[in-house]
């Protein structure tokens, strides 16, 4: 094919053998036979509720895990219309949303939500089916699906995401991860986050088989994987970071693992090798994602890990990515000049919903601006040194909470740390350590001060080390870092 399908689901359900399995959920399987036919089914029920539209309509999807949400998902994309997945919204949240995309409706797999009353507007996933719809077609730049996302602010954002995005993006992650019909990729991640989908997307188009999973615990985590054969394992750092603890991953035999993909945040390099000994067979692959970038921008590739460990790699096909300084020229490869990632290509996405000024602002000059400041090698591998808005300024001094979390997480008694900044009244800003001991470790302030001091200039060094059970956390798995800096300054007060 030498351009985006006409339709992004049927396009992704094209591959699948008849008898195969698609999707499987505890004992419930799907085949991609029955899973065509329940996508065309669901496509009719939403073409027959907006039958006198006269645009195409946007259906927000939510609820847990389930069988069912994946396919009202790729059926609103299979009838032509706009899937918004969006994580469990309060009320407010939700009415927002719906006045914003003037929605009339609401797919919801499990009980509706709290507090809210939308009368026939809020349809069970398990009650969206009509008569068999054919594929309905989409122009290829237009949008295809809204992907919320609350990034570093509190408000969810909809990301606009066409069918050229997805059809690229797919295809680029397949030529990053090769899959064949064989894999079972066990999903832990939701399907409003672009990872969790990108995941079910990418296996689709293969043929292979989706196990979904509701599991959250190490050990159901771990029996999951054994139980279903997985092949395949896309994580965020938490989990890799959960499953390792105690050794419990070390410990387990998952002869069919052959892959685990890890996005969503950087994993230390000193996890990246604890995680290569536990899984010695496996291959482990390190992918750089941003919404407004479809999905994955960049692989760091299992061959690479050893000599360019921190790294994310390049760009994906259809996504060159370019540093650049702060008055738009290109950083010198091997330099070590810092500058801001941006991404050009097939992959741009195009812009937030009802938001010009925003999309504006950081979609610009045909490139997407991600805020994440980064160096680049004499290869062109790119190494994130931080977030623009996550630097704090103490001193005089702009430090990367990142680079001084990788130096806590090489100390042998912790396994995880996250560093923000809290008002102060001399630097402006004081560097405050929240820590999660491993097991059984008694950890100092004393010995961690030692430790930053011996590897960290004076000014990195966090004025403060906190012990504390667990980090704040997002839906999606990553660290909620405003929750971090909020709690961690109500400590100080």
């Amino acid at each position: 094919m030498s351009g985006p399908p006409d339709n992004i689901a049927a396009w992704l359900l094209a591959e699948g053998a008849p008898d195969a399995i698609a999707l499987e959920l505890g004992t419930e399987r799907v085949t991609y036979a029955a899973l065509r036919d329940r996508v065309r089914a669901v496509a009719g029920f939403v073409h027959t509720r907006h039958a006198t539209a006269t645009q195409r309509p946007i259906v927000p999807i939510l609820g847990e895990t389930s069988i069912e949400l994946v396919v009202a998902y790729l059926g609103v994309l299979h009838a032509g219309a706009v899937p918004a997945p969006i994580a469990s919204p309060s009320a407010e949240v939700l009415r927002g949303i719906l006045e914003e995309t003037g929605a009339r409706l609401t797919l919801v797999a499990g009980p509706p939500p709290r507090g809210i009353e939308l009368g026939d507007a809020i349809v069970a996933c398990h009650h969206a089916a009509g008569a068999p719809l054919p594929p309905v077609g989409v122009p290829p730049d237009e949008l295809a699906s809204l992907m919320y996302t609350s990034g570093s602010t509190g408000r969810p954002r909809g990301v606009m995401v066409s069918t050229r995005n997805l059809w690229s993006n797919t295809r680029a992650i397949l030529e990053a991860v090769p899959l064949t019909t064989a894999d079972r990729v066990l999903v832990t991640l939701p399907l409003y986050y672009c990872y969790g989908a990108s995941v079910i997307h990418t296996h689709l188009r293969a043929g292979a088989t989706v196990v979904l999973t509701t599991a959250t615990f190490p050990a159901e985590l771990l029996a999951a994987l054994s139980d279903t054969a997985a092949t395949g394992l896309p994580a965020v750092p938490s989990i890799i970071q959960m499953l390792l603890a105690r050794g419990a991953l070390a410990g387990t035999v998952l002869p069919s693992l052959r892959y685990v993909m890890v996005s969503g945040g950087k994993l230390a390099g000193t996890t990246v090798r604890e995680l290569r000994a536990a899984l010695p067979a496996a291959h482990v692959y390190i992918r750089y994602g941003v919404t407004e970038l479809t999905a994955a921008a960049s692989f760091l590739p299992p061959a690479r890990l050893d000599d360019k460990l921190g790294s994310i790699g390049r760009g994906v096909p259809g996504t060159p990515l370019r540093v650049e300084r702060t008055d738009g020229t290109e950083v010198v490869p091997g330099s070590g000049q810092v500058g801001e990632i941006l991404g050009r290509g097939d992959h741009v996405t195009l812009g937030y919903f009802a938001d010009p000024d925003e999309t504006a602002r950081v979609f610009r000059g045909g490139a997407f601006h991600t805020g994440d400041v980064a160096t680049v090698d004499a290869e062109g591998y790119i190494t994130i040194v931080g977030r623009e808005k996550e630097f704090v300024k103490t001193g005089g001094h702009r430090v990367a909470p990142q680079e001084v979390e990788e130096v806590l997480m090489q100390l042998a008694g912790v396994h995880a740390a996250a560093v923000c900044g809290v008002s102060h009244p001399m630097r402006g800003e004081a560097l405050v350590a929240a820590i999660v001991p491993r097991d059984g470790a008694a950890l100092t302030e004393a010995e961690l001060r030692r430790h930053c001091a011996a590897l960290l200039p004076a000014h990195k060094v966090p004025a403060q080390f906190r012990i504390v059970a667990a980090l704040p956390k997002r839906p999606n798995g990553k660290l909620d870092r405003r929750a971090l800096a909020t709690a961690m300054s109500d400590r100080a007060t």
